[in-house]
């Protein structure tokens, strides 16, 4: 099983996400678009119902449940071959270059892929 997760894995494969700009933060109630709602059981939905207002899932959620598979191919699978699909590889807030000059966007995780740290711009915000 491993070793045909790898082979899909390729250059051309790629990891997305439509979670909700409250994403990552803290369960609980937040607003979103003028909306309040709550994150709660990997979900957002619009508080006090079980209306589903957004997904909730993280490319480290996505990146943790395919642990097995080769790292660097991981990488790129969340990072460089969508960017490229989409044409936005050398848009604002998408990061290739991590050299000292560079305001990069990144996460830190840690040995199981949560998310410990996030950078935007190469500033701390989480």
């Amino acid at each position: 099983a491993r070793r045909q997760r790898q082979m899909c894995i390729r250059d051309s494969a790629y990891l997305v996400t439509d979670s909700a700009a409250v994403t990552g933060s803290e369960q609980g109630e937040h607003l979103l678009g003028g909306l309040l709602v709550e994150l709660s059981d990997g979900g957002c939905y619009l508080t006090r119902t079980e209306t589903l207002a957004g997904g909730a899932s993280t490319i480290a959620d996505q990146f943790r449940g395919l642990s097995e598979i080769d790292f660097s191919r991981l990488i790129r699978a969340c990072v460089s071959v969508p960017a490229n699909a989409c044409g936005i590889q050398n848009d604002i807030g998408v990061t290739f270059d991590f050299s000292i000059s560079s305001s990069p966007n990144f996460l830190i995780l840690d040995d199981e892929h949560n998310i410990l740290h996030v950078f935007r711009d190469g500033q701390l915000v989480r």
